[in-house]
């Protein structure tokens, strides 16, 4: 045991190795972190400590990169999406604590993996329609209470958009700052953070940080059209990973 965590050695270290290569994926792309901590760190982590840890790695990462990102961001986009994960943030955390999250996990991952084909071979809708962003919105909302993956509904659509990586990248960067934050706000009422989640935080800070820096780097000189090819297969593998997951 390490301290007074209730969580083995091997677990420690396998949960630090996902956080680092999860911040990696974050530095690069401007998501993808809890995706990752919660299906690899899940193999040997309980999930009660995995959910509110990502949220709070996630709220970390974009108070790290957003300085470096504000430029870029579409407000238009975060307003309109924000206004659906408002509404739906709290039936995802209902759902976490009263329905089969899995069932409901399973049925995102369905959709962001659907989504994620269909912007591979070329499909595309209008970029500042309303209603696509509220109702894109409000999936994401639902992801994040559920499982913490809010933020890939989130890139799906706005690749399908056609806007600059860069402004996906920061988009997403605050997007997922403010939805985490607000997931976490609800979700103290649910009790979900335990002194151990912090511990964890605390363990998890310099990973994350060097894990960014290290993504941040490659983001720097990479093409548009690698880093849209780059996300799309994270999107359909991490789609893929919780898919599994859900069902098994």
């Amino acid at each position: 045991m390490i301290n007074s965590l209730d969580i083995s050695v091997v677990g420690a270290a396998w949960l630090l190795l996902a956080v680092f290569l999860a911040a990696i994926i974050r530095g690069y792309s401007g998501f993808g972190s809890a995706a990752v901590i919660v299906t690899a760190g899940g193999l040997l982590v309980s999930p009660k400590l995995l959910v509110p840890l990502a949220l709070l790695i996630e709220i970390a990462a974009s108070v790290h990169m957003l300085p470096g990102t504000w430029h870029a961001v579409s407000r238009r986009l975060v307003v309109a999406l924000g206004a659906g994960m408002v509404a739906g943030t709290p039936l995802g955390l209902w759902l976490l604590t009263e329905a089969p999250a899995d069932a409901v996990r399973a049925v995102i991952a369905s959709i962001v993996l659907l989504a994620s084909v269909l912007i591979w071979r070329g499909s595309a809708w209008r970029a500042n329609e309303p209603q696509g962003s509220l109702t894109t919105g409000l999936v994401s909302g639902v992801a994040n209470g559920v499982g913490a993956v809010g933020g890939l509904p989130v890139v799906a659509y706005s690749l399908s958009t056609g806007v600059p990586a860069a402004t996906v990248r920061a988009t997403a960067v605050t997007y997922l700052m403010l939805s985490n934050a607000y997931a976490c706000t609800l979700g103290a009422f649910y009790g979900l953070f335990s002194r151990e989640v912090f511990l964890l935080l605390g363990l998890s800070l310099a990973p994350l940080i060097f894990g960014i820096y290290v993504g941040r780097r490659r983001f720097l000189r990479t093409t548009p059209d690698a880093f849209r090819r780059f996300t799309l297969i994270l999107l359909m593998a991490l789609a893929t990973a919780a898919l599994t997951r859900s069902l098994v």
